[in-house]
């Protein structure tokens, strides 16, 4: 899998299933078949927003005359089924980070990739670079948690202040709150059709 900045305009489109082609420098030896894990980046804060968007690689276009040395035009399509509920459901993800190492985001970023793996529309407060202190995370974190279907927790998620705050919200807002290996094991999918 390759992880790739996109710009929130491009990001859209290509969520949308609208943009279908990405030209990219030609340096990791991509390939038809590779999955492309999009994270919309926000070139004017350089941090990125904590969507994604995982694409799957369906062509490949090197040199001739349309493209310059080095460059690379991928055509891609989103792996997503838009017309399955799963594939619309967006997952929050929510865990403990504040007084963990380098704050826990590879825990956050390995359940981010496993979700998009099984094609969910994943936000990841992980993946988040902003500049504040636990206030300024929990605003800007809280805000994209309200337009997501299901809040997904990490192993100790009790422990953690954010993450409180977070479960009592989505309870409050009728937002789902399930354990990752739950939401992964489908065992939330089942729940959901009874």
């Amino acid at each position: 899998m390759h992880e790739l900045k996109i710009w929130p305009e491009h990001f859209s489109a290509v969520e949308s299933g609208d943009k279908t082609v990405e030209l990219r420098r030609d340096d990791r030896e991509f390939a038809v078949g590779d999955t492309l894990a999009l994270g919309e980046w926000n070139p004017t804060t350089q941090t990125y927003t904590g969507r994604t968007c995982t694409v799957r690689v369906t062509h490949i276009l090197r040199g001739g005359p349309w493209l310059s040395d080095g460059y690379v035009a991928i055509s891609i399509s989103v792996m997503n089924d838009r017309s399955s509920e799963l594939s619309r459901m967006k997952v929050y993800i929510s865990g403990p980070m504040s007084g963990i190492a380098e704050f826990n985001r590879p825990v956050f970023d390995n359940a981010a990739e496993m979700l998009r793996e099984a094609g969910y529309n994943v936000f990841n407060p992980g993946a988040v670079r902003i500049n504040g202190e636990w206030e300024d995370f929990m605003r800007h974190d809280i805000k994209a948690q309200m337009d997501c279907d299901v809040v997904v927790l990490l192993q100790n998620w009790h422990m953690s202040r954010g993450s409180q705050l977070e479960v009592y919200l989505a309870k409050q807002l009728g937002i789902r709150v399930c354990e990752l290996d739950d939401f992964l094991n489908k065992r939330y999918v089942e729940e959901r059709k009874t």
